[in-house]
């Protein structure tokens, strides 16, 4: 349904899906500054990923305004799917449980659907450190732990697809699309995958229609020490790799903001990086920065070949 902003019947359907009680602290966080929404107009609807305990202590935890649901199938987008069946809103927002959302976060992505044309719209994501020092971490990798690199996704503009943790459509998309996990009929199974692949076959269905990345939709992200860490960020990008010889095989010529990113930090980024050094300054964490983005560069590459090579081997 199209709708102007003003229309006081509009609303938003906020779902989160979690699963572990060790992020009970962060989901109460969450919800907290979704109930702190300067948007009135709005429902909150947590979604528990077959886990009773957490079901039950979020619901004698949680306000009575939010919805607390139980998902009897295992992963993200089941208990997203679940959330959208229970959502009554106009609009439908997803948030991740270790998200906290600045307080015109729900305003500045509504404003986007004032355009007919707008099936879906975004935020960035910051990072928001746990007892971690930001200045080892470089913003060309912020990807990796979940979070947007300003200097690449400064201005609003259309996209192909927005961060997992910070995304939103229309109702009217769920009619006939469903997070899917139709990835994982392919060779092996990846994570990662499913808003990317989501996200462009709305635009396949809707092709005159765009979805949004509002810098100013902004939710922060939980970077606990463990984010930081060598083994989980290759994880990372290893997973990151394979994804992407999903949407590869999948969907033909949607790999252009990859192949884009990849050209700006090799033409752009690292030089900067790389100048620093010969004048002398940052030394020692510029090179420990350079050699890290090189080394998870080169692990996604390697991800995303070995599955290709498992592809062609398949459909030889």
């Amino acid at each position: 349904m199209l709708f102007d902003l003003g229309e006081e019947n509009t609303k938003a359907s906020i779902i989160v899906p979690t699963y572990s009680l060790e992020r009970f602290k962060d989901i109460l966080e969450t919800v907290d500054s979704l109930l702190k929404q300067t948007f009135a107009n709005k429902e909150i609807i947590v979604v528990v990923d077959k886990n009773e305990d957490l079901y039950l202590k979020l619901k004698d935890s949680l306000s009575p305004s939010v919805h607390v649901v139980l998902s009897t199938e295992a992963g993200a987008s089941s208990a997203r799917n679940v959330g959208v069946k229970k959502a009554t809103g106009d609009i439908i927002a997803f948030i991740d449980d270790d998200v906290i959302v600045d307080k015109n976060w729900l305003s500045m992505v509504i404003r986007n659907y004032k355009d007919p044309n707008v099936i879906g719209a975004g935020g960035c994501i910051k990072p928001l450190w746990i007892d971690c020092d930001p200045g080892k971490f470089p913003e060309e990798l912020y990807w990796l732990i979940g979070c947007t690199n300003e200097s690449y996704f400064e201005k609003t503009r259309e996209v192909r697809n927005n961060f997992g943790g910070n995304f939103s459509f229309r109702r009217e998309v769920f009619d006939d699309l469903s997070f899917s996990l139709s990835l994982q009929n392919l060779i092996g199974q990846t994570r990662g995958t499913e808003d990317t692949e989501f996200s462009i076959r709305v635009l396949e269905k809707f092709s005159e229609r765009k979805v949004m990345y509002d810098p100013e939709a902004v939710a922060y992200h939980k970077v606990y020490p463990y984010r930081m860490s060598l083994k989980y960020l290759l994880k990372r990008a290893y997973s990151e790799g394979a994804s992407k010889a999903y949407i590869a095989k999948l969907y033909k010529g949607q790999l252009s903001r990859e192949y884009k990113y990849v050209g700006d930090l090799f033409i752009h980024f690292l030089p900067i990086r790389l100048k620093q050094i010969v004048k002398g300054k940052d030394v020692a964490s510029n090179l420990s920065n350079i050699l890290l983005i090189l080394f998870v560069v080169g692990t996604v590459m390697f991800g995303y070949i070995k599955r290709m090579v498992r592809f062609m081997r398949f459909n030889g």
